[in-house]
Parts: structure tokens; C-alpha cells; sequence
């Protein structure tokens, strides 16, 4: 399942507060899951300073980070200058994650960032640089799980 939440950061909110605000909405939606508290608030501290640097870079506003949980995938955006002001948001938990036992945050890595970034992923085993799955690769594994199916056979046929 694909979801998709935008936040709203300058001018409505400096890059500080949209990070704690992307991190509540990301722990809210892990809460109901099998997922230990303490992993998701240690992976957010650990990818705080990245947050920081891609929020305030704006990178977020074409590049998003990614949660994947379960079968759901969470593409992270930001809007900026009068769209962030205008903007609706959505800072409800993302549905569909109750049922996951894992999680990885896909963080983007742009220029100048990228060295940045990468060693940041490196110091937490839920982050990392490498592409976000797309929803077709999700739906796939999700749907060939203990049925016997062979994964690579289907995914040369998408």
C-alpha cells in the first residue's frame, strides 16, 4: 500500500520543529505495530541530523524520505514558501502499518549531502541510502509470501 504525507515546513515551521513533526507522525504510525518503542526512537534520533540537513536544504520538496513498514510505503515530502503556508496536512498515523515487525527509513542522499547522509544511514540498521522499494516490488513480495510463488519469475513479467 502506498501512502503519501506532505508537511508544511518554511516558513510555517523552521526545519527543527518540521522534523519533530515529521518524527511524531512516524512514531505514532509505528506505535501499533510489533515494532519496539525504543528502535523507532532510536532510529529518529539517529536520522535527526539528516532530517535537519534535507529539510532545511529542501530536498524534501522533490526527493522524499520513505517509510516502509509491513506492506505500506511512506513517501515523505515538504512544501516550502507560500505553499507551505497554504497547505493542508495530514499528521494522522499512516495507516496500514499496525501489522509490520520491521521498518527501514529510506533516506535520500543529494549533493553535497550525499557523504553526509550515507554515514549517518551507517550508524542505525533501520536507515539507509540505498533506493526506497517501489509500490509494484512491495505488492509483489507481500502477495508471493508463503504461497510458493518464484518472486523473480513475476517480477520479469511487471
Amino acid at each position: 500500500m502506498r501512502r503519501i504525507r506532505t508537511f508544511n515546513a518554511a516558513p510555517s515551521r523552521s526545519a527543527s520543529v518540521t522534523v519533530d513533526t515529521v518524527c511524531e507522525v512516524v512514531a505514532t504510525s509505528l506505535a501499533a505495530s510489533a515494532i519496539s518503542t525504543s528502535a523507532v526512537n532510536n532510529t529518529l534520533a539517529a536520522a535527526r541530523p539528516a532530517l535537519l540537513m534535507l529539510i532545511s536544504g529542501r530536498h524534501l520538496k522533490k526527493n522524499p524520505v520513505v517509510l516502509v513498514a509491513g506492506d505500506t510505503i511512506c513517501e515523505i515530502y515538504c512544501r516550502y514558501d507560500a505553499e507551505a503556508v497554504s497547505g493542508e496536512e495530514n499528521l494522522n498515523a499512516v495507516p496500514g502499518m499496525s501489522k509490520a515487525d520491521t521498518f527501514t527509513l529510506y533516506l535520500p542522499a543529494p549533493a553535497p549531502l550525499t557523504s553526509a547522509i550515507e554515514d549517518i544511514a551507517t550508524s542505525d540498521s533501520h536507515l539507509t541510502t540505498e533506493p526506497a522499494p517501489s509500490e509494484v516490488k512491495a505488492a509483489v513480495a507481500s502477495a508471493g509470501a508463503g504461497t510458493g510463488l518464484d518472486l523473480d519469475v513475476l517480477k520479469d513479467l511487471l
